[in-house]
């Protein structure tokens, strides 16, 4: 693979939620985030873009394939453009997926827990401060999923969507 290729493909790893590449092979590149646990392996297989699902949810596989071609557990793309548009997909599943809502949840609430006094714990505030932050991580979890829009309208102003 040329050094070209590998920039292009690091490059749009970036811009798509894989801002690390924390490996290199012979045919491709590992790309990772810090900002969710799933690790793809991207190469270049003839004319086209081959997408492995290295570490990560296992239901994130059976989500991708309702969107993208895949053959067994590895996609493939034409061009750069359905690349990109699978590394977003994946990166947007990968913060949405059940489990990782759950995770992000726990790091957010234990957070927000340690900023009160400790004569507060257990008590109608620290109920307030769970509600607030559980409501928060499950909107930002549908947000992601839902690709910034509206499941039923289809409406991508975030700023105006509620969950009412």
């Amino acid at each position: 693979m040329s050094i070209l290729t590998r920039s292009l493909i690091a490059k749009s790893g970036y811009d798509c939620g894989f801002e690390y590449v924390t490996a290199e092979t012979n045919s491709g590149l590992i790309l990772a985030s810090a900002g969710h646990p799933t690790a793809l392996e991207v190469d270049l297989v003839g004319r086209f873009f081959g997408i492995r699902v290295v570490k990560g949810n296992p239901s994130l596989v059976g989500e991708l394939r309702s969107h993208f071609p895949a053959e067994h557990a590895r996609f493939s793309c034409d061009n750069i453009e359905q690349l990109r548009a699978l590394l977003r997909r994946a990166a947007e599943l990968a913060q949405s997926l059940p489990n990782q809502a759950q995770s992000d949840f726990e790091t957010a609430l234990a957070v927000e827990l340690d900023k009160l006094p400790v004569a507060i714990k257990g008590t109608e505030v620290e109920r307030l401060v769970r509600q607030r932050v559980g409501q928060q991580t499950f909107r930002s979890a549908m947000l992601d999923y839902w690709g910034g829009a509206c499941a039923v309208t289809g409406i991508a102003l975030p700023e105006v969507l509620r969950a009412s």
